[in-house]
């Protein structure tokens, strides 16, 4: 999955806020459907019966304008939360750097050494653009359910101080 720190630009949305309707099919909250393939991700136990990746064939929806491929599917509890995804054409992230900015408002982005990395949050959802050399993907997910994912994960201990 793709993960996100550190930022410059804020503000609030100035487009019209969330999701687009249905990505590969699904709304966010639906059950896996057909034409997915369940794919075999090593998980903790405690996450095995909760969390679920699939891959969807082909190229898929255009959110924001954008042909996606190679896209993976995350299912919690057995609800559609998140998709990231290859941009069918990488030439077209500045278009949907774009689109997202006019949709959502302005990005937080961070300069990274693998490349750029950028997001946008409208209410629960968000959108993150990764760009790097010749390659970019792009994450759209329920924020909120993001969230008590990476809460459920089993935490390391603490480290100890030497004294």
């Amino acid at each position: 999955m793709l993960f996100f720190g550190g930022c410059s630009g804020a503000g609030e949305p100035t487009g019209p806020a969330g999701p687009p309707g249905r990505l590969f099919g699904l709304a966010f909250g639906d059950a896996p459907g057909p034409g997915l393939t369940r794919l075999a991700v090593p998980l903790p136990s405690a996450l095995a019966e909760s969390l679920a990746f699939y891959a969807a064939p082909g190229q898929g929806d255009a959110p924001f304008g954008a042909a996606l491929t190679q896209a993976t599917l995350a299912f919690w509890q057995g609800g559609f939360f998140s998709v990231e995804a290859a941009l069918a054409a990488p030439a077209d992230a500045p278009a949907l750097t774009a689109q997202l900015t006019r949709d959502l408002g302005p990005p937080h982005c961070r300069e990274a050494a693998s490349g750029r990395v950028c997001l946008w949050r409208a209410g629960d959802f968000e959108a993150v653009l990764e760009q790097s050399g010749d390659a970019a993907r792009l994450m759209l997910r329920r924020a909120a359910t993001a969230a008590a994912v990476a809460a459920a994960l089993p935490q390391p201990p603490p480290l100890e101080r030497a004294e």
